[in-house]
């Protein structure tokens, strides 16, 4: 990705606006999925995560603050009100999580963890229907029976 640093905040008070081609808009996503766990594949930006890094760098970090809040929250006690995800990725094939609390501690470097997390937070970053990519969704388009389509929509709609 060509971003030496980027911060975007997705908060609850975000206004949206639709951004021209070659804005970042894939790289955000592609971002997103990665730093939660998606091999670089599901992104149809590489094969493999280092292709991910820009040009010219040997690693790449993302991080991610994912909102604990609520009577739902995960291990509130442990976290707190935020759970940072950071992952880091090397050219050489090699990288790591540190998942922290709303402190900034480190509560766990292991891959069991975020799946415990996504799991209870019902995030599904490999599910074609929530996170869909420009690529897949054109090819969907594209390939796909109206019949095919109504399936989806209707599918989405008892969600």
């Amino acid at each position: 990705m060509c971003h030496q640093y980027l911060k975007i905040d997705l908060g609850p008070k975000v206004n949206f606006v639709i951004g021209h081609n070659g804005s970042g808009k894939s790289a955000i996503l592609s971002a997103i999925t990665v730093a939660l766990g998606a091999k670089a594949n599901a992104t149809n930006r590489g094969r493999n995560l280092s292709a991910l890094i820009r040009e010219g760098a040997n690693a790449a970090l993302v991080t991610v603050h994912i909102t604990n809040k609520g009577p739902d929250a995960y291990r509130h006690d442990v976290y707190g009100d935020k759970i940072i995800v950071e992952r880091k990725i090397l050219k050489d094939g090699v990288g790591n999580y540190h998942i922290r609390s709303s402190s900034g501690k480190i509560i766990s470097t292991k891959r069991e963890e975020l799946t415990a997390i996504l799991d209870h937070m019902v995030i599904q970053v490999d599910n074609q229907l929530v996170i869909l990519t420009q690529d897949m969704a054109r090819e969907f388009l594209n390939s796909s029976s109206p019949n095919e389509k109504y399936k989806v929509i209707i599918l989405i709609s008892y969600t």
